[in-house]
């Protein structure tokens, strides 16, 4: 519920700061809204793909829920899903394959950037909020 209350509070000022005109360009401030949550659905796939596959199976209901809040489509999920090295696949089966340890990841760079491990560390505490 206090999540649910969060997300209300931030859509109903972002939208105010549109209404007021306090955004110079609505066009690039959506597009970085959109952005940033995509990195913080991915940055939960992350810590949710940590846990045992049973939990995260448990949790796959409130997942869609967030998915449907925030207009996480499909193609974002498997974004997001290979950002954090998985496949739609994997992800369906609740256990990633084998990897080659020494494989080499392009996007790791931004995977690890400051931003990003920010934005994990949010989510991490999102995810602690929604198993308790």
């Amino acid at each position: 519920a206090a999540l649910s209350w969060d997300i209300v509070r931030k859509l109903k000022t972002q939208r105010h700061m549109l209404v007021e005109g306090r955004v110079k360009d609505p066009t690039s401030w959506t597009k970085k809204r959109e952005d940033q949550g995509i990195s913080r659905y991915a940055a939960i796939l992350q810590n949710m793909l940590r846990l045992p596959p049973e939990e995260v199976q448990a949790m796959s209901q409130e997942l869609n829920k967030y998915r449907l809040i925030h207009h996480i489509d499909d193609a974002d999920h498997e974004r997001a899903l290979a950002k954090c090295g998985w496949t739609k696949e994997e992800f369906r089966l609740g256990r990633q394959e084998k990897q080659d340890e020494f494989e080499e990841d392009d996007d790791m760079d931004e995977f690890e950037s400051v931003r990003w491990r920010k934005v994990r560390r949010f989510s991490s505490k999102v995810v602690r909020t929604l198993l308790q």
